[in-house]
C-alpha cells in the first residue's frame, strides 16, 4: 500500500506578509478563526482557502455567521455592569452576528469597563451576558453556538503546562481523575486548604451558555516543554467534563510574557527590515516557532472543533512602502549600508507588518493538513493512540479503548497523553476508514537535531516511518 507523507507546500513562505491568497481552495469544515485583516487580501479569498471566520464583527458588509471577535469590556457602556448595561451590550452584539459566529471575550482585562475576575464577578456578569445574547438570538444553550467566553488561561484551563500548584506532575491524581470522571474534570489543578478547587466555569452555570477555549498561548518565560501535551490534555478534559462540549485550540503567532505583567517588545533587539541602502531594526513581538503554529492548526482541527488564532486587527499591507512607526513599540533603528535613512509614513493604516506574520499562515497550513486526512477521520470510529516503536523500544497506549475523547464521545480512563508527558516521549495518533489509514507522530521533547527511528501500527499493520526529526510533526496517509 502506498505511503504518502504530507509536506509544506510552495505557497507557504516564512516572512513578514501573509501568503494565504496563494493557497489552494479548501473547505476544512472546522472553525479556523484568525484575527487577521489585510488591505490587499480579501475576506473572500481567505474564506475560500481555509478560514471560517474573519474579525469584522462591527462590519455591516461581512456575513453575520462568518464573523469572529474577542469582545472588550467597552461593550458595557458607562461604568459598572448593571442588568440594563448587560442587556444593552447583548443586544448590540446580537444585532451583528448569528449563533454560528465565533466569539469570546477579554472582559476581565481589556477595555474601559473591565469585570473583576478575582472575586467571582466575571462568572456572574459574564454568564448573564451570554445568557441574554443567546436569548436574543433564539438559542437554548451553548451547544447551539460558537460562543467561547473568556480567553484568560487561569479562568479557562485546568492547569498550565501540566502543573499542580506550580509543580510539574503529569500523573498527579488531579490530572488522572480529570480523565476518569465528569466530576474530576470539573475541578482545577489547584487546592485550597488541602482540598482540590472546583472550576467555577461549571459550578457557576456559565457552562450552560458558553463553550470554552483550550488556551495554548505561548510564553516568553516559564517552562513550556509540556505546551503541546498540556493542550491536548486540556481539550480531552473539556469533553470529559461535558459530553456535548465544544472547544477550539486558542493561540497567537506572537508571544507575550505570561509570568510578568508587562509586554516584552523591548527584549527583542529588532526584526531586520531591508530597505534600499540599509535596513531597519524594528523591536516588536517575539514570534512563536512556525512549527508550533502548524501544530495548533492541525491538532486543533483533528482533536477539537478547530483553532482560534489571536492576531492584531490592524490592516496590514504587503507593500514595504507602507512601513510606518508604531506608537505601541520601542523606536526602530536605522542601520546604513551606504544609504540614507528612508522616510516613514505617519503612524496609521495600512501598515507593513513589523514582525513576521507567517505564523498565522502556518496555523492555516495545519488546517489544510487536517483537510487531507479528514475523509479518513470522518469514516473512522475515532482517532486513537497508536502503538509505536522508537529506536527499537515499543510504546503501547494505556489499556482499554485507545480512542481519544471528542465531542459526543467520552472514554473515561484513557490517560495515555499523561503517561507520554510523564515519560517525555513521542505521540502517535491515527485511525482507519474508507479503505485508507492515517497516522501522525510528534515528539516535542526531542530537539530538531535529534532523530528517532519510528514505526507505527495502524489497523494491525506496522509501517516503518524511518528516522524522524524531533520537535516536528510528521503526518502520513496509507
Amino acid at each position: 500500500m502506498a505511503t504518502t507523507k504530507l509536506t509544506v507546500p510552495n505557497w507557504f513562505k516564512a516572512g513578514y506578509i501573509s501568503r494565504i491568497d496563494g493557497a489552494p481552495l479548501v473547505d476544512v469544515g472546522k472553525i479556523v478563526a484568525i484575527h487577521s485583516v489585510d488591505s490587499d487580501i480579501s475576506d473572500f479569498a481567505k474564506l475560500a482557502r481555509g478560514y471560517s471566520h474573519v474579525p469584522k464583527i462591527w462590519d455591516a458588509d461581512t456575513p453575520k455567521h462568518q464573523k469572529c471577535f474577542i469582545l472588550l469590556s467597552d461593550i458595557f457602556e458607562g461604568v459598572g455592569h448593571s442588568d440594563a448595561q448587560i442587556d444593552g451590550a447583548a443586544g448590540n452584539v446580537a444585532s451583528r452576528i448569528t449563533p454560528a459566529a465565533c466569539i469570546g471575550d477579554q472582559f476581565t482585562e481589556a477595555g474601559s469597563n473591565p469585570i473583576p475576575w478575582d472575586n467571582g464577578s466575571y462568572w456572574t456578569i459574564g454568564k448573564k451576558f451570554y445568557q441574554y445574547l443567546g436569548q436574543k438570538l433564539g438559542v437554548s444553550g451553548a451547544h447551539e453556538t460558537n460562543f467561547f467566553h473568556n480567553y484568560d488561561t487561569k479562568l479557562v484551563n485546568f492547569s498550565e503546562f501540566l502543573k499542580v500548584d506550580g509543580v510539574r506532575n503529569p500523573l498527579h491524581p488531579y490530572f488522572v481523575s480529570a480523565l476518569t470522571s465528569e466530576a474530576g474534570a470539573r475541578k482545577k489543578a489547584t487546592s485550597t486548604g488541602g482540598v482540590q478547587d472546583n472550576d467555577p466555569y461549571y459550578n457557576s452555570g456559565m457552562v450552560d451558555f458558553t463553550n470554552s477555549f483550550t488556551m495554548m498561548l505561548w510564553a516568553n518565560d516559564g517552562d513550556t516543554q509540556d505546551w503541546l501535551y498540556g493542550g491536548i490534555f486540556e481539550a480531552q478534559r473539556k469533553y470529559a467534563a461535558k459530553e456535548n462540549a465544544k472547544t477550539v485550540m486558542y493561540s497567537s503567532p506572537w508571544a507575550q510574557s505570561l509570568a510578568n505583567p508587562v509586554n516584552e517588545h523591548h527584549k527583542n533587539p529588532g526584526w531586520i527590515h531591508p530597505r534600499t541602502g540599509g535596513y531597519w531594526k524594528v523591536p516588536d513581538w517575539h514570534v512563536v516557532p512556525l512549527e508550533l503554529m502548524l501544530w495548533t492548526g492541525f491538532f486543533g482541527c483533528l482533536l477539537t472543533e478547530g483553532v482560534y488564532n489571536w492576531e492584531k486587527t490592524d490592516a496590514f499591507s504587503k507593500d514595504v512602502a507602507n512601513d510606518r512607526p508604531n506608537a505601541w513599540t520601542p523606536n526602530r533603528t536605522w542601520v546604513s549600508e551606504g544609504g540614507a535613512q528612508p522616510n516613514l509614513l505617519p503612524d496609521g493604516e495600512p501598515r507593513y507588518p513589523q514582525y513576521p506574520r507567517a505564523g498565522q499562515d502556518a496555523a492555516v497550513l495545519g488546517a489544510h493538513w487536517y483537510n487531507t486526512v479528514k475523509p479518513i477521520v470522518n469514516a473512522s470510529t475515532g482517532v486513537r493512540y497508536l502503538t509505536y516503536t522508537t529506536n527499537g523500544q515499543t510504546i503501547n497506549p494505556q489499556a482499554g479503548d485507545a480512542r481519544l475523547f471528542r465531542r459526543g464521545f467520552r472514554n473515561y480512563g484513557q490517560t495515555t497523553i499523561l503517561h507520554h508527558a510523564a515519560n517525555k516521549r513521542g505521540l502517535a495518533l491515527g485511525c482507519e476508514g474508507g479503505g485508507q489509514k492515517f497516522a501522525c507522530y510528534v515528539n516535542p521533547y526531542k530537539l530538531p537535531s535529534e532523530r528517532e527511528h519510528v514505526t507505527v501500527t495502524v489497523g494491525g499493520t506496522t509501517y516503518d516511518l524511518g528516522n524522524l526529526e524531533g520537535s516536528k510533526l510528521h503526518v502520513y496517509t496509507f
